[in-house]
């Protein structure tokens, strides 16, 4: 990621006096590409989750199956209220 930024702002550094356009599309392109590289090294993990803190609950999505179930967190106990797939 740094090696593509770091190209990627030389290009950009020779037009910031004058800048007549950005090419957006290369810049989300690099973008896209150094986040792959990232996903690519790091662990995999087999959950999501996601917490609504006004609403106490906490959802947890299995990313191998696509199984989401929504648990309620009250008095620091967890109660499973639903699961969809």
């Amino acid at each position: 990621m740094e090696q593509n930024l770091r190209e990627f702002r030389a290009e950009l550094a020779g037009s910031i006096p004058i800048p007549d356009k950005i090419d957006y599309e290369r810049v989300e392109f690099l973008f896209q590409q150094s986040l792959l590289e990232i996903e690519k090294n790091s662990p995999q993990y087999k959950y999501q989750f996601l917490c609504d803190e006004s609403e106490k609950l906490i959802y947890r999505c299995n990313r191998m199956t696509g199984e989401i179930e929504c648990y309620s967190n009250r008095n620091d106990k967890l109660k499973i209220l639903s699961s969809i797939k």
